[in-house]
């Protein structure tokens, strides 16, 4: 397969784009849908552990803000532990964890957003997850970007990287063709040399990344906007990345081209 096939590379980001979209509506209409009712205390603490295994990249001590309460619907009583509109209690941050905690109080007031289908689904803190919705639109748009464009070309570099050991081991399974003169043909490179060009060029490909970096920094915007505090320290990252990318490209593009 072809990587300068772009129909499939657009399908493929336009995949990754709409998943993550679905997946930020579909936490949004579960927090829009859900109603509120006053609920009890039962425990509030912070709680430390230590993560085992994988990259962490807060490091391996991780703080869960360990939050009891119940509450009744319908004349029957509710305990929950949730905290969050997700699975998003673990926070690296300490202080970020304790000031959430600190709002409650045992045997004090909490007021809990519950899914009127399902009561025992409920949240105190409509916190959203900047991973996976926001994060994989982000990756779509700045991909896209690097695809259509001269110069970096991380998607066409990582492609041709796996197509080419993929590519050796067919040549070493076809030895026994025992066709040495076929082996020594030289590749033809015009085609590879057509996707490194990139399709956008000029000062269309400068709107392209502008576009792009715009995009993520909306993303960013609507993730504040949409979650409740403590946000996501990725997507601070993110906003960073956003602003430098294009800056970085810049110079790397000078650079190649000087």
């Amino acid at each position: 397969m072809q990587f300068e096939r772009p129909l499939l590379v657009a399908a493929l980001l336009l995949a990754l784009f709409v998943g993550g979209a679905g997946y930020v509506v579909h936490q949004y209409q579960y927090v829009d849908a859900t109603e509120t009712t006053q609920g009890t205390v039962l425990t509030a603490q912070v709680d430390e552990y230590t993560r085992v295994g994988g990259i962490h990249l807060t490091g391996n001590t991780a703080y869960d803000a360990n939050l009891t309460y119940a509450y009744t619907v319908g004349g029957e009583r509710f305990v929950s532990h949730a905290v969050f509109a997700g699975p998003y209690t673990s926070l690296g941050n300490g202080r970020h964890t304790a000031s959430i905690v600190n709002r409650y109080r045992e045997g004090g007031s909490v007021t809990v957003h519950y899914a009127p289908n399902d009561p025992s689904s409920s949240f105190v803190v409509a916190r959203y997850g900047f991973v996976p919705g926001f994060l994989a639109m982000a990756l779509a748009l700045f991909l896209a970007a690097d695809f259509l464009t001269p110069g970096s070309r991380w998607l066409r570099a990582t492609w041709r990287f796996l197509t080419d050991r993929s590519g050796s081991r067919r040549r070493r399974r076809d030895d026994e063709w025992n066709d040495p003169d076929g082996l020594r043909e030289p590749a033809d490179t015009t085609a590879q040399s057509s996707v490194d060009s990139g399709y956008v060029t000029g000062r269309l490909e400068w709107g392209v990344w502008a576009g792009a970096s715009a995009g993520t920094l909306a993303l960013v915007a609507l993730y504040r906007h949409l979650s409740a505090p403590p946000y996501s320290r990725l997507a601070w990252v993110v906003a960073l990345v956003a602003l430098a990318a294009p800056l970085i490209r810049a110079g790397l593009v000078y650079r190649d081209r000087s």
